[in-house]
């Protein structure tokens, strides 16, 4: 009868053989040249003051065509609301693209996907209503490229 100290003992120094694909992917994160957009914080910046320039100026519009009453008010919100879900989705493309532009290579490896995180997100946006690309990328940076292991996951 064998021992089971011993048998889990065997059971434990058991290694298990990445996967081809695992390899692939480990491959891909570690070696993969980074992209580095020329996207900065001035292109935020513009992006946020050509909003509030629009919206001001479509306040003011507004402000001089209808008279004082409590629709005005909700004309000039909706204005500023639609221009706020306009701008969102550019906002976070420019925002994943400045992580990209300044992230420190060491930070951008340490992704275990597939492609990495930042393309993933940027994948996602340009593909997926905002509400629907958010939860995605939430899902990816804190379930799927958390587990440890190297995986393909595409949008």
């Amino acid at each position: 009868m064998a021992d089971p100290k011993h048998a889990l003992g065997d059971l434990l120094s058991i290694r298990i053989e990445p996967s081809s694909e695992e390899l692939e992917v480990k491959h891909y994160v570690l070696t993969k040249p980074l992209s580095r957009p020329r996207t900065t914080w001035r292109s935020i910046a513009a992006l946020l003051l050509g909003y509030a320039a629009v919206c001001s100026l479509g306040t003011w519009g507004i402000s001089a065509a209808l008279p004082a009453a409590w629709w005005r008010t909700v004309a000039i919100l909706m204005l500023w609301l639609f221009g706020a879900c306009l701008i969102a989705r550019r906002l976070c493309i420019k925002l994943v693209e400045c992580y990209q532009h300044y992230a420190p290579e060491t930070l951008r490896r340490r992704c275990l996907c597939m492609p990495t995180c930042s393309e993933y997100a940027l994948l996602v946006l340009k593909k997926r209503c905002l509400p629907v690309a958010l939860i995605k990328i939430r899902r990816r940076l804190f379930n799927t490229c958390r587990n440890g292991d190297y995986q393909k996951d595409f949008p």
